[in-house]
C-alpha cells in the first residue's frame, strides 16, 4: 500500500481533479460549510469505482452529481447512482487518467478539516475497498465530493477566493488569493512543503517528499481545485467565501 506521504504527493497530479473532503467521520452541524470527499489513486477497475460510489452514497445524499469523466466512466458512474428526485447539485464525481508508477490507495477528509488515518478512522466499507486495491497499480485519480454550501455567503453574493492550507492537524491557514507570498512553509507529517501565491495562482515550489509530484503538479486558481502531498498529509485547496 502506498505510503501516506507518497499519496498526497502523487495526488498533486490531480490539480485538475476536484477536491476536498470528508471521511468516515460525522458531519458537524456548526454553521460551517459541510463537505465530504473521497480522493483516491485507483486501478482501472469498474468494480472498485462502483464500490467507491456506493460508499460515497451511504455517507451523503448524492442527488444529481456533476460527473467529470470520459464517456465510458461517465456512463458507468451514472448507472451506479441510485435514482433520486433531488435537484441538489452539491456533489461532484471525477475520474482523471494519471501517469505515475505507484500503488493504489484512498484518502478521506471532512469538514473537521482532518485527514483521516485509514488504520483508525476508516469504516468497514472503506477498509474493504482499501484491501481490494492493495498493491495494485494506480491508473486513475478518483474524487467524489459533497459540499453543502453555507447559505449566508450566497445571500450576500460573496465570491472571494481563499487558499485553504491543511495538514493532518486541520486547517493551518486561510489566505486571500489576491495576496502575494513567495514562501509559505507548511509543516507536514514527514517534512515541509513551501507554497507560492502570486497573481491569483497557487504553486508548491519545494517539498520534502521523495517523488516531488506535488511540486510538479502545476498551478491552481479555481475553487474546487487542489494540490495534495500524501506523504506529508498536506492539502492545498481553493474555496470561495
Amino acid at each position: 500500500m502506498i505510503s501516506r506521504r507518497s499519496f498526497l504527493k502523487i495526488s498533486g497530479l490531480a490539480a485538475a481533479a476536484l477536491s476536498a473532503g470528508y471521511g468516515a467521520g460525522k458531519f458537524v452541524n456548526s454553521g460551517k460549510e459541510d463537505f465530504f470527499t473521497i480522493y483516491g489513486l485507483i486501478p482501472a477497475d469498474e468494480n472498485v469505482v462502483k464500490l467507491l460510489v456506493s460508499a460515497f452514497h451511504k455517507k451523503v445524499n448524492i442527488g444529481n452529481p456533476t460527473i467529470l469523466a470520459d464517456e465510458k466512466w461517465h456512463e458507468m458512474i451514472s448507472q451506479s447512482i441510485p435514482y433520486s428526485t433531488s435537484s441538489s447539485n452539491n456533489t461532484t464525481i471525477s475520474i482523471v487518467k494519471m501517469k505515475a508508477n505507484v500503488n493504489s490507495d484512498i484518502l478521506i477528509s471532512d469538514n473537521n478539516n482532518k485527514i483521516f488515518n485509514p488504520e483508525t478512522d476508516f469504516n468497514r466499507m472503506f477498509l474493504e475497498i482499501r484491501s481490494k486495491i492493495k498493491d495494485r497499480k494506480a491508473e486513475y485519480i478518483f474524487s467524489a465530493e459533497y459540499r453543502e454550501r453555507n447559505l449566508i455567503p450566497r445571500l450576500f453574493n460573496t465570491k472571494e477566493k481563499v487558499v485553504v492550507v491543511e495538514n493532518e492537524k486541520g486547517i493551518v491557514d486561510k489566505i486571500n488569493l489576491n495576496n502575494s507570498y513567495k514562501n509559505i512553509i507548511v509543516n507536514g507529517a514527514q517534512g515541509k512543503n513551501s507554497l507560492t501565491i502570486q497573481n491569483g495562482l497557487v504553486h508548491i515550489h519545494s517539498a520534502s517528499c521523495k517523488n516531488q509530484i506535488c511540486k510538479y503538479s502545476g498551478f491552481i486558481s479555481e475553487p474546487g481545485k487542489l494540490i495534495a502531498c500524501a506523504p506529508n498529509k498536506v492539502l492545498i485547496r481553493i474555496e470561495t467565501v
